[in-house]
């Protein structure tokens, strides 16, 4: 009787560690459940973001596209303005609107913010001002300087037409 009272109480012992042990178990993996349940949501939210990215980057891309013909058109009438060109238009004492703006746009675009028409006939003047403008990277057109040749173009959408341009100056 003395020996089962001592197995009584070691059994006892052993079912509260083994209580124990279960709660622990449960414990661990209700834990498990909910990082589980974490993950998935995780999961779910970087699945549901990369589809909007990937919708994101079709609206860009197709936006792109629309623009990379004007961008091709514009570098190719870069390429073809000759060094002659540009003398004509600096020996203008003062260039006719269509011309001025034109030009108040490219130097806003390449982040020079004097558009006086002594700066205007700098930049043409300038060494290799037909690469510096065929290189430049749009990347580097800030809001500011966006919104600001918005602007121009819409308070003067007759400027920026091809042959009004040409009306204006041969050279142009």
């Amino acid at each position: 009787s003395k020996d089962a009272e001592v197995k009584k109480k070691e059994l006892t012992k052993k079912q509260a560690q083994a209580d124990e042990a279960l709660e622990e178990i449960q414990k661990s993996m209700e834990k498990m459940s909910d990082q589980k349940k974490e993950v998935n949501k995780a999961k779910h939210k970087i699945s549901k973001e990369s589809t909007e990215m990937a919708n994101k980057k079709g609206e860009i891309e197709k936006r792109l596209s629309g623009i990379q013909p004007i961008l091709d058109a514009a570098k190719e009438a870069v390429n073809c303005i000759k060094s002659e060109n540009l003398i004509e238009i600096r020996a203008l004492k003062m260039p006719p609107d269509p011309i001025r703006d034109v030009l108040e746009g490219v130097l806003c675009v390449m982040g020079i913010y004097d558009t006086s028409w002594i700066s205007m006939k700098r930049f043409l003047g300038q060494r290799g001002v037909k690469d510096r403008i065929l290189s430049f990277d749009a990347k580097d057109i800030n809001n500011e300087i966006r919104d600001s040749v918005k602007s121009l173009i819409e308070s003067k959408p007759n400027s920026f037409k091809p042959e009004v341009i040409k009306r204006s100056s041969v050279a142009a």
